[in-house]
């Protein structure tokens, strides 16, 4: 809803800004010989529409009832000014009926032109960057038929008109960069979904307009040189849709500009300033829009936040380089300038989405340091926001809410989360909360804010127990501010060592960083979806008060994430549902419930689980696979020695079947024939997947489903004397052998009693085209073509002494727990 509010406005001739409240509540009385005039005709329509007003508003709500569809001019020559919008009709805040009956043509471009010189003042022009838009809607009143007012005693003249009827009817709008006014959830649940094994992750970047996640990667090679990577994942199936290396190079930092048009990643080779790749998001990053060095200083610590609203703005900030802003870098020609403040040394920097202020946390300072950026230059603000409960802080988050921004700020090192409300207008009236937040269930080292300010996800770090395990955890905001008793949610494991976390644009999905600080082929990123829990708590807003225009009352019809003045509208721009308000009927709610009713079963909901059973006996296993001269003939579940550290000493093997809770760690080993080389991207060898198929369904390994998480070992095995398909004991191959008859798969014990409790089958495939035999004339394999696209070149087994397999080969087998 956009921000024209005239919610106190008065009806007059010819106005646009009609009452919103109409609180007539006495209606007339009528009795015979009574003389009625006009304010007893006026109080009657207001009566009822002031009933009618009410009644739409507080019961039903509003938005966008039906129609009103946003569509491109049918004629190219006139898409960069009009839009055609469909007839329909819409409850605005004030409970006001607007009703659309014909196709109507709107000037969107006259009127962002008019809308930019409201703001900017009346000679302004607009300056050509790409903003996103909103087309809006509004109820408007319009003064008809004017007749002569024969008892008018107050006009000067000889005659007087006054309007005969008044039309209600409606106005177009466009809201230039709108603020993201997102509702939270009350109430909400984390919950793992799965878990994409890349090694050595940094950091990653949410693209909502692309649905795509970029993966940032870092590793050093035996020599001790860097090599960084960015994989672009598709949300939509967890498939790799393309990538990008920068040998030589240590990967710093990836994000995505504020409009999701383009792709940012800073490397930086040995000694040298780092480099910031500019990547179009929709191309296939094997080119770049713009390649451009970052100041003049080597750091380690850069980090990257896209300035909001400016196409091609970017800051970057490090404890080393100081603060450095960048423009134009959707051009070939982008510009900087270096910010190096004295004894400034930041350690997390936000952007308000409001205003051009920016908040940081400073090495060695308890409070909040202000800074204001204006075109390239950022200027550093008198004193600071304190934070009297705060040692040293050293991560901050922002979000924009209705009444201005929220401010999340962590002290790690003393464990204290505080928060800071900040008006629209910028720092000058904030307010530092006197609640804060303690007691988390492990060791606090990064927050992130929802997109409506309500809920704060806080990383932890668990390094108590003999291998280390991240977690986060959710704070109420509301609970904080209303000094209530329970404020944090419960912990979810989420991977081994944390690295860094991200949110999804519209706030859905947590992406977790993750690596094995003990194993250079170990890392991923842990998707957990942010739940909406305890639904009834949305019935205790009925004790909030009453629903009101506060935040404007223009019916926001369609989003257009990326408008240039003067440039084109086609379909492809409009989306019709970002920022629109649905207003379902309730012949059509009648209707949804009715489809959900469907689709349950008949046997009713599944009841809560009972307690687990006894454990039973180990079944047979089943033949090997053959091909060349690769062959599986072993697998069990493997138990690991809580004594020993991960990658060191013996893995006990029993073949006990999945549900012993007693375990520390739990796996899956496999053995081959004969001597096998140790792939080198040991990591891809293993899907494990937890999720069930369809039934009567092979798995289908392409689909996105949760996958195990686990540490990839090189083990000798030893085969059992009665049973050759079946392996007593493994022991893990200290330093990094060369070959190997045996890998193990060996699951975080957190994950393993997550899978036991759900009691669900795994299932395990192979990817045989990454495993070669040690034959040094003609090399096989076992060949996984099917799965190639996904990756790049250098993953393949390449040379003329490699031979694979011709066809598409694929190993898996299913593992099913005792029910």
């Amino acid at each position: 809803m956009g921000n024209c509010n005239c919610k106190h406005g008065t009806t007059g001739q010819g106005g646009n800004c009609p009452e919103c409240d109409i609180l007539q509540m006495a209606r007339n009385n009528y009795f015979t010989g009574k003389l009625l005039v006009e304010r007893d005709f006026t109080d009657e329509q207001r009566y009822t529409m002031g009933k009618l007003r009410r009644h739409n508003q507080r019961m039903h709500g509003w938005g966008v009832a039906c129609g009103l569809k946003v569509k491109p001019h049918p004629n190219p020559a006139c898409q960069a000014q009009y839009v055609v919008i469909e007839p329909g009709i819409a409850i605005d805040c004030c409970g006001r009926e607007i009703l659309v009956q014909y196709e109507e043509y709107f000037d969107f471009e006259s009127t962002f032109l008019a809308s930019w010189q409201k703001q900017n003042g009346p000679n302004s022009q607009p300056d050509g960057n790409v903003h996103p838009i909103q087309i809006c809607i509004s109820y408007k009143e319009c003064a008809t038929e004017q007749v002569p007012a024969i008892f008018d005693d107050c006009s000067s003249g000889g005659a007087s008109c006054q309007p005969n009827r008044i039309l209600e009817g409606h106005d177009f709008g466009i809201i230039i960069d709108p603020v993201d006014l997102n509702d939270d959830s009350h109430a909400v649940s984390l919950a793992w979904e799965f878990t994409k094994n890349i090694a050595n992750v940094v950091c990653t970047a949410e693209d909502g307009v692309s649905n795509l996640l970029y993966v940032l990667t870092s590793a050093q090679n035996g020599g001790g040189v860097w090599n960084a990577a960015v994989y672009v994942i598709d949300k939509e199936n967890y498939a790799l849709a393309a990538s990008a290396t920068y040998t030589g190079s240590q990967g710093l930092g990836i994000a995505v500009d504020s409009l999701g048009q383009y792709v940012y990643v800073a490397v930086q080779a040995s000694g040298v300033a780092p480099e910031l790749y500019v990547y179009d998001a929709a191309g296939d990053f094997t080119s770049t829009v713009s390649q451009v060095t970052i100041g003049s200083t080597n750091d380690s610590t850069l980090k990257l936040v896209p300035v909001p609203g400016v196409e091609g703005g970017l800051l970057a900030y490090g404890q080393t380089a100081g603060f450095v802003v960048m423009n134009g870098l959707n051009g070939a020609t982008p510009s900087q300038m270096v910010n190096s403040i004295p004894g400034l040394s930041p350690l997390s920097a936000v952007l308000s989405e409001h205003s051009n202020y920016g908040y940081v946390a400073t090495s060695g300072s308890s409070g909040i340091t202000m800074i204001q950026i204006s075109g390239e230059v950022v200027g550093l603000l008198p004193g600071q926001l304190p934070i009297p409960s705060a040692t040293q802080l050293s991560s901050l988050a922002i979000s924009a809410t209705a009444n201005g921004d929220t401010l999340a700020a962590l002290d790690a090192a003393g464990e204290t989360l505080s928060f800071v409300t900040i008006p629209p207008a910028g720092p000058g009236s904030a307010t530092v909360v006197s609640q804060t937040v303690t007691g988390f269930a492990y060791k606090p080292t990064q927050v992130l804010l929802s997109p409506g300010g309500r809920w704060v996800y806080v990383l932890e770090q668990d390094t108590s127990g003999a291998s280390p395990v991240a977690y986060v955890q959710a704070v109420d905001v509301n609970a904080v501010l209303n000094s209530e008793a329970s404020v944090l949610g419960p912990a979810v494991a989420v991977g081994i060592t944390a690295v860094g976390e991200a949110l999804s644009q519209d706030g859905r999905y947590l992406y977790v960083s993750f690596i094995d600080t003990s194993q250079a082929n170990m890392g991923g990123v842990a998707i957990v979806e942010v739940v909406q829990a305890g639904c009834g708590h949305i019935f205790e807003r009925l004790i909030d008060g009453c629903p009101d225009c506060s935040q404007g009352n223009c019916v926001v019809l369609a989003t257009i994430a990326g408008y240039t003045y003067q440039s084109n509208v086609t379909e492809s721009d409009i989306d019709n549902l970002q920022g629109r308000r649905l207003l379902p009927s309730t012949d059509l709610l009648a209707e949804a419930i009715e489809c959900l009713i469907d689709q349950l079963s008949s046997t009713g909901l599944p009841g809560s689980a009972g307690q687990q059973g006894p454990k039973g006996d180990i079944g047979a296993t089943g033949p090997g696979l053959e091909t060349g001269l690769v062959q599986i003939n072993a697998l069990s579940w493997v138990h690991g020695d809580a004594a020993q550290p991960v990658g060191a000493g013996t893995v006990a093997v029993s073949g006990t079947p999945l549900g012993n809770d007693s375990a520390t760690q739990q796996g899956i080993v496999i053995g081959f024939s004969d001597e096998v080389q140790v792939p080198t991207d040991i990591t891809r060898v293993f899907e494990v997947i937890a999720t069930p198929p369809q039934e009567d369904s092979v798995p289908n390994f392409l689909d996105p489903r949760p996958m195990v998480s686990a540490g990839i070992y090189a083990v000798t095995a030893v085969i059992n004397a009665g049973n050759p398909k079946l392996i007593d004991s493994a022991t893990v191959i200290a330093g990094s052998p060369a070959t190997t008859k045996a890998l193990a798969f060996v699951m975080d014990v957190k994950l393993y009693e997550q899978l036991a409790r759900a009691k669900a089958p795994l299932f395990v495939r192979l990817r045989g085209a990454f495993v070669l035999d040690t034959q040094t004339s003609v090399q096989h394999a076992i060949s996984a073509d099917f799965v190639r696209f996904q990756l790049p070149t250098g993953f393949r087994p390449q040379g003329s002494n490699v031979c694979l397999e011709g066809g598409t080969f694929e190993s898996w087998f299913t593992l099913t727990p005792p029910q």
